[in-house]
């Protein structure tokens, strides 16, 4: 019987979409290659180990600084979530299991710490934005699913519609964000204020 301290952590999506039976029908991500584009990643962590992670070399924001960090910031917490719900085989601390676990990612990163101040494209800024040169580095690198969860809004650039196109039409599926909803807590104090 698991503990407090050992029972794997509560994941919503797992039962929300009954992933246990969807890999029981051998759909695990074998053989899929999925990008995902963040801000930072400790490929470091245990819920890494065995699973099919590369990261790509450099940053995709002109202003980032590494794409790798074992440093606890916001970027590196989220962008190591998200490949977690991809492949984390639940080992460690958050108890992560992936939907895809036999999938492999490749990871790339814009080197933002906290997701703070502009992102510039480190490769022909006028031309394409973070996000296009994101999605034409992992059309280059043979991926078949590029995801984001980065987002914050950014000013698309010429070349990223053509970027856009040339993905969908190698049949390489688009997954972005939306926003989380507003908590409460964090709405303006004039909206919660009485008069």
């Amino acid at each position: 019987m698991a503990t407090a301290s050992t029972a794997p952590a509560p994941l919503w999506w797992w039962d929300t979409y009954d992933i246990a039976a969807i890999h029981e029908q051998g759909w695990t991500g074998e053989g899929v290659t999925i990008a995902v584009m963040d801000e930072r990643i400790n490929p470091d962590l245990p819920v890494f180990e065995g699973r099919s992670l590369t990261v790509a070399e450099g940053t995709l924001c002109e202003e980032g600084d590494e794409t790798v960090s074992a440093e606890v910031t916001r970027g590196s917490e989220h962008g190591s979530a998200m490949a977690a719900m991809l492949i984390g085989n639940s080992a460690g601390a958050g108890g992560i299991r992936g939907i895809a676990p036999d999938a492999d990612v490749i990871f790339y990163g814009t080197g933002r710490a906290d997701g703070d101040g502009e992102c510039t494209s480190r490769e022909d800024p006028d031309v394409l934005s973070h996000f296009g040169l994101g999605l034409q580095r992992a059309i280059d690198d043979g991926a078949d699913i590029f995801t984001t969860s980065v987002g914050e809004p950014w000013e698309s650039e010429e070349g990223d519609g053509a970027v856009s196109a040339e993905a969908i039409a190698k049949g390489v599926v688009i997954i972005n964000s939306t926003s989380n909803p507003k908590p409460a807590w964090r709405s303006d104090r004039s909206e919660l204020s009485t008069a």
